[in-house]
């Protein structure tokens, strides 16, 4: 016990500015550092995820947008598809009026609503 009483002794006589500092040891200096690019490691992926995140909260209006615009596009495209047929079709039947006798003559007879004697005519309506 006498020893012990020595070293605290000789270390309270030890005034601040002359006290050594302890100089980590080699493990404690390499396990600070392995913790230390621990933490710049998970700091870099939660930096990469958090600029992920940042992208796609502002890429989701635009790809919504895009969503929408693409869907008007298609309903554009079926009605210019069907009033293209429908010009085509009528395209044809003016060509016809002008050009065949046997079609001005059966669009003649369906429109004014007459038959040849012996004819019988049966009619369909479309309702």
């Amino acid at each position: 016990m006498a020893a012990r009483k020595k070293t605290t002794a000789r270390r309270a006589g030890r005034s601040k500015a002359t006290a050594r500092k302890r100089v980590p040891s080699r493990q404690v200096m390499e396990a600070r550092t392995q913790s230390i690019a621990f933490l710049n490691r998970c700091a870099l992926v939660l930096l990469l995820f958090l600029i992920c995140v940042a992208v796609g909260v502002t890429a989701y209006p635009q790809w919504k947008e895009l969503q929408r615009l693409e869907g008007d596009l298609a309903a554009v495209e079926a009605l210019e598809k069907e009033a293209l047929a429908l010009e085509d079709q009528k395209e044809r039947e003016l060509r016809a009026l002008r050009d065949d006798r046997e079609f001005q003559e059966l669009r003649g007879r369906d429109l004014l609503d007459l038959y040849r004697p012996g004819e019988t005519v049966i009619r369909i309506r479309r309702d």
